[in-house]
């Protein structure tokens, strides 16, 4: 089983700062952290524009720290939240983590071409 972390106004600031205090209210003493998702959009411009959200299964030990594992992104063009592509991606190590402007050309928007008459 994940868990869903959830950033809020209370944990404001840096991702790994408000992971390690968020992981720190939760586990109470706890060794295991069990994998957790963190969602995200590489692509946003309003509501009613499409966008690519990115959702990032995360795992974390003691000795290593924080490994995101999978990187799943959709490119949604409407309200129907269906997307119209899809990209998973296993990662080995957190270097291997692509950047948020070589995600968007993979998936996101396409441009359109001109027959030519």
């Amino acid at each position: 089983m994940t868990d869903t972390f959830s950033l809020q106004l209370k944990l404001s600031g840096k991702l790994r700062d408000s992971l390690s205090q968020h992981l720190q209210e939760v586990l109470q003493g706890e060794i295991h952290v069990r994998p957790f998702y963190l969602a995200t959009y590489s692509l946003w411009k309003d509501e009613e524009s499409p966008y690519v959200q990115c959702d990032l299964k995360v795992k974390y030990d003691e000795n290593n720290g924080f490994k995101v594992d999978t990187m799943e992104a959709r490119y949604v063009m409407d309200r129907s939240f269906n997307p119209v592509r899809t990209l998973e991606i296993r990662l080995m190590d957190n270097e291997d983590m692509p950047t948020r402007e070589k995600v968007n050309s993979t998936i996101g928007p396409r441009k359109k071409r001109r027959l030519k008459l």
